[in-house]
């Protein structure tokens, strides 16, 4: 009878000990050892356009089929909720082709309606520099009344949304980048489509 009993108390005893270190031999062991060195960070892949410009596609956003050749990518960037998506497109059409910085910047406010309608008053204009090349952005919100397609006469209305917009200037043939949509989903990505101009580089 005393035998069985100090036999039971040995692995009891055993357990007391490890509750009173706080935690088991397996929790210990899965702790890192101090100066051990963290695991890399992996950088996301940059693509290559038509052209030779790389970019870095943004998480959470859609990567879809161009719908022309002009198109060098196109994205969608989700809404919530109810609201639309909106829609990145990448333009690119070959050295000296697309026209100047004002003449598309002159464009994309012409696509763009005060909201009591007139011309919209405060388009916002800058510049910057990327990765050695000249970015020349625009953002402007009001009521959109782009043309459905270059040409057709027809023309979209829709209020409440925004723009961001920019022309990226290279020698061997402009970018000229477009993000349009309701304006909650643009600005619910706008620090997402910075850091994608900011991944630009030839």
């Amino acid at each position: 009878m005393f035998g069985y009993r100090a036999g039971v108390a040995a692995p009891v005893l055993g357990v007391f000990l490890i509750a009173a270190c706080g935690g088991s031999p397996e929790s210990e062991a899965s702790e890192p050892e101090a100066g051990e060195p963290e695991a890399p960070v992996e950088e996301p892949a940059a693509v290559l356009l038509n052209g030779g410009l790389r970019v870095v596609p943004q998480d959470g956003w859609v990567i879809e089929e161009p719908k022309s050749t002009m198109r060098a990518a196109q994205y969608s960037l989700p809404g919530e909720g109810d609201v639309a998506a909106a829609s990145l497109v990448v333009y690119y059409f070959g050295p000296g082709a697309g026209g100047s910085v004002e003449d598309n910047r002159t464009r994309w406010k012409g696509q763009f309606e005060a909201p009591g309608g007139g011309e919209v008053q405060d388009a916002q204009e800058s510049e910057r520099e990327v990765n050695g090349l000249a970015v020349h952005d625009l953002a402007v919100s009001g009521t959109f009344v782009a043309e459905t397609s270059p040409g057709s006469g027809e023309y979209v209305n829709e209020p409440g949304w925004r723009m961001r917009a920019a022309v990226v200037e290279r020698s061997g043939g402009n970018y000229y980048l477009k993000l349009t949509g309701p304006e909650e989903t643009v600005k619910r990505w706008e620090a997402s489509y910075d850091a994608f101009v900011g991944s630009l580089r030839d």
